[in-house]
């Protein structure tokens, strides 16, 4: 989780730098750190609650594995 967490944010930040290159401005790496953060912290939220919704949709009920017939020995 964490690690998704981790290359989704590093990847905002190589693009964030990225775009202030070609852009020709001065990036301000105190609020693209900032952004950054506020990245990581929102994708593990995000997983977070995904994780919360698939496993609480996806608990069917099961019939237990029990013999009912008479044994064959």
């Amino acid at each position: 989780m964490y690690t998704v967490g981790a290359i989704i944010s590093a990847v905002f930040f190589v693009l964030g730098l990225l775009q202030a290159k070609f852009s020709k401005e001065n990036p301000e790496l105190k609020k693209l750190i900032k952004q950054t953060v506020v990245v990581f912290v929102s994708s593990l939220a995000g997983i977070t609650i995904m994780q919360q919704m698939t496993s609480s949709s996806g608990s069917t009920t099961k019939t237990p594995n029990v013999f009912i017939d008479n044994p064959n020995f």
